[in-house]
């Protein structure tokens, strides 16, 4: 029942209002007031109905396309985790099948194993002395792909399986996650401090930016960060900053932000806050890796002239002497070619693209 209050509880009110000033409308006398409670109520209904179109479209697209396997709404896979919000589950290894269809018509069809609450990447040296940790979103975990296709595999392969890899990103994730992960999991972790060399890569997606200030919808418990008088500050999590102060304006918030008027119209853009956010979480990731003798690189996957977002993201690692490499200088065709790199009616990479980056990224390392 609250489920289907919170999606179409908008809706709800708004028929109830039209309701209510048509109902009032007929039963007042003076002209004027029942102009103005007629006209209120043509709007209401206007919004009413664009709800009700969107509905009725959105529900054929996603007819259109389904998400099917164990890794949908799998609370094992995406649950809540302390430190970084949400995530596999740490106290166990298990296998989760993933599957897309559009219009019947198989966009893929793979197996995500975990591995104490990480994505598996097969055939790595967990004896070495050395680490390679990768760090980012769906772009590093693998999304719509096999364990032997995710870019941190390639990079084991390429680097001939000398290293010990991991895979630390996960869907959804941001570069607010990539330093609790730093701070609080990989610099408590005797074992990697005890390496004798270790280096981390994440990977920048210009989605991160909103992310980084939690306004996604998903990551309702991630680490909140804020900057204040010029430095970074961590202030708990997401659901602290985002509680509202009670009952009715929690349940409304809800409601408002499951509207199709909200989704279309007022949801959240990226601003040059979320932008400076962002900059300092990865500053401090890089002091702090810094201060530990770890390596650190940044891959930045949207072009310098998508946006001035992301070109004034990219000229602050530059002035903080941040290492980083830009993919379309490592793929130069990955424009022009898009679907040769992507997995098509989806978006992620593919293996291919994995692929291509993961041997230069061996050749970076090994130079």
């Amino acid at each position: 029942m609250n489920h289907f209050f919170y999606n179409y509880g908008f809706s709800i009110l708004l028929f109830c209002a039209v309701a209510c000033l048509l109902f009032a409308g007929v039963k007042l006398k003076k002209h004027f007031l029942k102009y103005i409670l007629f006209n209120l109520s043509a709007v209401l209904l206007a919004l009413f109905l664009y709800e009700i179109y969107s509905y009725a479209k959105d529900t054929h697209n996603f007819r259109a396309t389904e998400y099917l396997g164990t890794y949908v709404k799998n609370h094992d896979v995406s649950g809540y985790k302390p430190i970084v919000g949400y995530g596999p589950r740490s106290d166990t290894n298990f296998q989760v099948s993933s599957i897309k269809k559009l219009n019947d018509s198989v966009i893929f069809d793979v197996i995500f194993s975990f591995k104490n609450g990480l994505r598996f990447t097969p055939e790595v040296n967990d004896t070495s002395q050395e680490d390679f940790i990768f760090l980012g979103c769906s772009h590093v975990f693998g999304d719509g792909l096999n364990d032997n296709q995710t870019l941190p595999h390639f990079f084991n392969q390429f680097t001939e399986k000398k290293y010990t890899v991991v895979n630390w990103a996960f869907n959804g994730y941001g570069p607010h996650h990539t330093l609790k992960i730093v701070e609080d999991i990989l610099l408590k972790d005797q074992k990697f401090l005890s390496k004798k060399k270790k280096t981390i890569f994440y990977t920048f997606i210009a989605s991160h930016f909103i992310r980084a200030s939690g306004k996604v919808p998903w990551d309702t418990d991630g680490p909140w960060y804020e900057v204040e008088n010029d430095s970074l500050a961590f202030k708990g999590s997401f659901a602290e900053k985002n509680t509202p102060d009670n009952f009715l304006s929690l349940r409304w918030n809800i409601i408002w932000k499951n509207s199709n008027l909200y989704k279309s119209f007022f949801t959240p853009k990226t601003q040059e806050k979320d932008v400076i956010l962002t900059i300092k979480l990865i500053q401090k990731t890089h002091e702090l890796l810094k201060k530990n003798n770890i390596n650190f690189y940044v891959l930045i996957t949207n072009s310098v002239n998508d946006s001035t977002f992301v070109a004034n993201f990219t000229n602050s690692l530059k002035d903080s002497n941040i290492s980083y490499f830009l993919l379309d200088s490592i793929i130069p065709d990955i424009e022009k070619n898009h679907d040769l790199y992507f997995i098509k009616g989806d978006g992620h990479p593919n293996e291919y693209h994995n692929k291509k980056l993961a041997e230069f990224l061996a050749k970076q390392i090994t130079k």
